[in-house]
């Protein structure tokens, strides 16, 4: 797990589907390397909130208005629909730092089968495309 793979927002971007089939086709036009890849900094988030597009801030967590209703919003849906909270994800990275919480990432959405890392967005493998219960 890499640390320039966890978005402003939280998400971890390693994780993700378009950033997974990335990887997997590396010869390909990049669909997403990430949101802090070329300074995009955070795509849901970015046009909405002027400290993340001033570079006042690195993580949302070190925004006064943490979390805000847009961040809620977005924790929501990623919550009901993929098992995974990135305001949770940010607590946990403020609390314990950067290195802890890879590791934890690392051991969370590591495939049981091959070792890959399993998709947040399809609970698949993205190396042997075994299915796995999200949330683990």
């Amino acid at each position: 797990m890499n640390p320039r793979l966890i978005a402003p927002c939280g998400m971890n971007c390693a994780l993700c589907s378009k950033y997974l089939a990335w990887l997997a086709h590396p010869g390909r036009p990049a669909v997403c390397e990430g949101c802090r890849a070329k300074d995009k900094r955070c795509s849901a988030l970015k046009t909405a909130c002027r400290r993340l597009r001033n570079h006042e801030v690195e993580f949302c967590f070190e925004c006064a208005d943490f979390p805000c209703d847009r961040l809620e919003r977005l924790d929501r849906r990623s919550r009901e629909q993929y098992g995974m909270s990135m305001i949770n994800n940010l607590r946990r990275i403020r609390a314990n730092g950067m290195a802890w919480f890879l590791e934890e990432q690392e051991r969370r959405w590591r495939c049981t089968r091959c070792g890959g890392t399993v998709c947040v967005h399809t609970g698949r493998c993205s190396s042997c495309n075994t299915g796995h219960t999200r949330g683990r």
